[in-house]
């Protein structure tokens, strides 16, 4: 089925407006990916800074997670820390907006994907249009130049009288 130009676009802006039903799910998708590791600060230390690391976090709010004990290895300690509610808002805010312009950015290549087709399209219509006009011109040049040559033959093929 051929389609006009204008039909194209408005194909294009349907398929690229923003629906919020799939970006709520992305958020909400985000926001699980979140609650499962991002809320938690991990801290990696040798056992002599152990204390002064736990002492230091434990004064910016954060909470030693009962969940995940500390791990004492030859290498050192490895702690698990729940991080204040401040430091969640704003990192899920963060989260948020980057999930938002990451939507956007998705729509925005998938619009430019077809609006680069788009234009390919209408150049190769323009580029047949282009020769089919040249075939006629050729065409037509043929034409008088059979009708002229047809003249010629007839008035030299003509009983004298």
């Amino acid at each position: 089925m051929f389609m006009t130009v204008e039909q194209r676009l408005e194909e294009i802006a349907i398929a690229t407006a923003p629906d919020d039903r799939e970006l709520e799910q992305s958020l909400t998708r985000a926001h699980l990916e979140y609650q499962a590791k991002g809320m938690l600060h991990i801290v990696k230390t040798d056992i002599n800074r152990f204390v002064w690391k736990m002492e230091e976090l434990v004064a910016s709010g954060y909470r030693l997670d009962k969940q995940h004990p500390p791990i004492m290895s030859g290498l050192g300690v490895i702690a698990y820390f729940i991080k204040p509610s401040r430091v969640i808002k704003r990192e899920l805010l963060e989260l948020e907006e980057g999930v938002k312009a990451a939507y956007a950015a998705e729509l925005e290549a998938k619009r430019q994907r077809m609006m680069d087709a788009l234009e390919k399209d209408v150049e190769s219509a323009r580029k047949t249009v282009e020769r089919h006009a040249l075939e006629m011109s050729s065409l037509e040049t043929l034409n008088q130049f059979t009708s002229d040559y047809d003249l010629i033959v007839d008035e030299l093929t003509k009983p004298k009288n």
